[in-house]
């Protein structure tokens, strides 16, 4: 396992914020292509951000068959999106990887600056995640489900894979994220979900025992963890991707926990995705 540091990239005026304790998570609809209304963050979308699986196109599928009009040629790529992913509650930080082998961090991709103009870098991870992780449980204890690990870039709509809100697609691998998780609907569809569902989706789903969970929808929230500057440090985006960083305060380096809570199994809608021989 390759030990690493949790940075935050963003522009200075929310930086101190996270400073001051402001966690900001955006529902995992935010981040993708089709992005919802009042953000902007075009250079970050992920048109398969929420993937709920994938199909090789050597396997028979009668989903597909059964569910889309077969007046095409055969199809390249196929899967589906999970409609309870989209409402969950992200927050993506970047993996600062550090080499034991060279006995230095690794380099950033330049695209980082993209994100913000300031890096703030969390010298002391165990103390960050056990504030954010005793906030939600205060706060949402009732209904949370809680993950947090390294994202994997392995999505391929060739192949027959599960995936969850912890895979990207693999042209993405330089962000580097480790990403945290939260689920406040108990994997409950939100009202959002449920009005853009088919009727036979919706039949579907209520017929396998789901529910609608219009109480948290895909609003933001900000959990307050308290002040955060004994367990951190700002430097500029540009120090950061130079590696141009105090090495003095960057010596409690290790493997961040996963942290993945196990769900309780429900039923989820399906919206599914295709992509046709030209």
């Amino acid at each position: 396992m390759v030990p690493f540091l949790l940075v935050k990239v963003l522009d200075r005026q929310w930086a101190e914020k996270l400073l001051d304790g402001q966690v900001f998570m955006r529902p995992l609809s935010a981040f993708s292509d089709r992005v919802d209304a009042g953000t902007a963050n075009a250079f970050r979308g992920d048109l398969l951000e929420g993937l709920g699986s994938s199909y090789s196109c050597e396997q028979e599928s009668t989903f597909f068959r059964e569910a889309l009009v077969a007046e095409h040629t055969a199809p390249i790529e196929r899967g589906y999106f999970a409609a309870n992913l989209q409402q969950e509650k992200i927050y993506s930080m970047y993996a600062l990887e550090y080499s034991e082998l060279l006995g230095a961090f690794v380099a950033p991709d330049r695209r980082l600056l993209d994100f913000g103009d300031t890096s703030v870098i969390i010298v002391d991870t165990l103390t960050f995640l056990r504030r954010l992780v005793d906030t939600l449980r205060r706060d949402y204890e009732d209904t949370l489900w809680f993950g947090a690990k390294r994202v994997d870039y392995t999505v391929d709509l060739t192949k027959t894979a599960i995936y969850d809100e912890f895979t990207k697609a693999a042209s993405y691998s330089w962000q580097n994220e480790y990403r945290i998780a939260v689920d406040l609907n108990d994997g409950c569809v939100d009202q959002l979900s449920w009005n853009r569902m088919t009727d036979f989706a919706r039949l579907t789903y209520l017929n396998q025992g789901g529910t609608v969970h219009c109480e948290n929808g895909r609003a933001p929230i900000t959990l307050e963890i308290g002040d955060i500057r004994d367990a951190s440090l700002l430097v500029p985006t540009t120090d950061l991707v130079d590696l141009k960083l105090p090495m003095d305060r960057l010596r409690n380096i290790a493997v961040p926990p996963n942290m993945v809570r196990p769900r309780r199994p429900v039923p989820t809608a399906f919206t599914p995705i295709i992509r046709w021989e030209a």
